[in-house]
């Protein structure tokens, strides 16, 4: 197979208006085997048109492996993780335009779910009531993609692939700031 050239992955908000944030970092993986390609911090792709330039993210290698690619999405400031795009063709030269969902800054007011089930804590995050309904609908999507990467990984090989053991922890640290426990969550 040809290398496919490198890609911009540029970085939107959930209104679609450029997100200017330095380091949100972007994982690019084997979708089959769980191998990271490729990881970059976000950065002004175009710093000399200055920082509202709305050329903000990262610039990917997407070898083809044979396989679809996901892009992962953490962040050290545990505003953005949990943003995924799963399941891309990699042999494609297009730019990639991504819209990010951000995490509320705080926990939820409601104390700790009763049930840590997929629906118990999707009922725990509806009757929040401190996050606006945008934020509400980042926590779920943390949520069911931690579920969906992280979790079924561990169930399928008992130990986590080295590539996504990072991504892990950051994602679980921003779980626990949210007030839940990763250790508690069941499929």
């Amino acid at each position: 197979m040809s290398r496919v050239p490198d890609k911009d992955v540029r970085l939107f908000d959930d209104a679609n208006q450029p997100l200017p944030v330095a380091g949100i970092r972007l994982e690019l993986f084997d979708a089959v085997t769980f191998v990271l390609l490729d990881a970059k911090n976000s950065v002004n792709l175009n710093p000399g048109a200055g920082p509202a330039s709305g050329d903000w993210g990262a610039v990917l290698s997407f070898s083809p492996t044979g396989h679809p690619l996901d892009i992962y999405v953490s962040d050290p400031n545990y505003r953005y993780p949990g943003n995924t795009v799963r399941y891309l063709n990699g042999d494609t030269t297009d730019r990639l335009d991504i819209d990010l969902v951000c995490l509320p800054a705080f926990a939820n007011a409601s104390g700790f779910p009763a049930s840590t089930t997929p629906l118990g804590i999707t009922r725990w995050v509806q009757v929040s009531p401190n996050w606006t309904s945008q934020e509400k609908l980042a926590v779920l999507n943390l949520l069911f993609n931690y579920l969906a990467v992280i979790v079924l990984r561990r169930e399928q090989f008992q130990v986590l692939p080295s590539g996504l053991r990072e991504l892990a922890s950051n994602w679980e640290g921003a779980l626990r700031k949210l007030g839940l426990n990763p250790d508690d969550l069941t499929l």
